[in-house]
């Protein structure tokens, strides 16, 4: 569930540089905005597409926490 929350958060930040609003958090439109203009709209795709990829590999018998990791390691918020 946490891997399809985050994908859709992403697909959200996506959705708010190029739309100007997010279509699944909807209660968390304050957030995104605050959020996206932070963030390289190409290393959000990458991470996307990632996700994507991740969702696919989750039925498969790997260590959860290896995966996790390897998820998040990538993201990087500037300061």
């Amino acid at each position: 569930q946490w891997l399809e929350w985050l994908q859709f958060w992403v697909m959200d930040l996506i959705g708010q540089k190029i739309l100007g609003h997010g279509h699944y958090h909807q209660d968390f439109q304050e957030a995104l905005s605050r959020m996206a203009p932070r963030l390289d709209l190409y290393d959000l795709l990458a991470w996307e597409i990632r996700l994507r990829e991740a969702r696919r590999w989750m039925t498969h018998p790997l260590n959860a926490r290896l995966l996790t990791e390897s998820l998040l390691a990538p993201l990087h918020l500037p300061s």
